[in-house]
């Protein structure tokens, strides 16, 4: 799978991404820091990369409604530093098939991971 970091991510997490087989991006590579997030993930939707971000407007299933993007997951933490997120993603990795994230919200907190699939 394909994911991309969005600028509030730490760099570290493409690495941790590709330790586990998958591809990893991020918006500076591809001159979209400080884009809209309307653009942003029409961007991933249409390069198939599944957006990480700690951005609580993703949150809006009615302004991003899963299956009409190629999926966000989105860090919900108490802290967003680099040891939080990667242990919070690393988590992730251990527990759900990241197929299932594939068009989905993804919402991951200090002690959930919640999928919300298309209506």
């Amino acid at each position: 799978m394909k994911f991309k970091l969005d600028e509030n991510m730490p760099l570290r997490l493409k690495t941790i991404i590709k330790e586990a087989g998958h591809s990893a991006c991020d918006v500076y590579e591809q001159n979209l820091s400080g884009k809209e997030d309307p653009f942003v993930l029409k961007r991933c939707r249409e390069e198939n990369y599944v957006l990480i971000t700690n951005d609580t407007d993703f949150e809006n299933i009615q302004a991003y409604p899963p299956g009409t993007h190629a999926g966000v997951i989105l860090l919900k933490l108490k802290s967003q530093g680099i040891p939080s997120v990667t242990r919070a993603f690393t988590q992730l990795l251990a527990k759900v098939d990241l197929e299932r994230t594939r068009g989905a919200l993804t919402i991951i907190g200090p002690d959930l991971i919640k999928i919300r699939r298309e209506l």
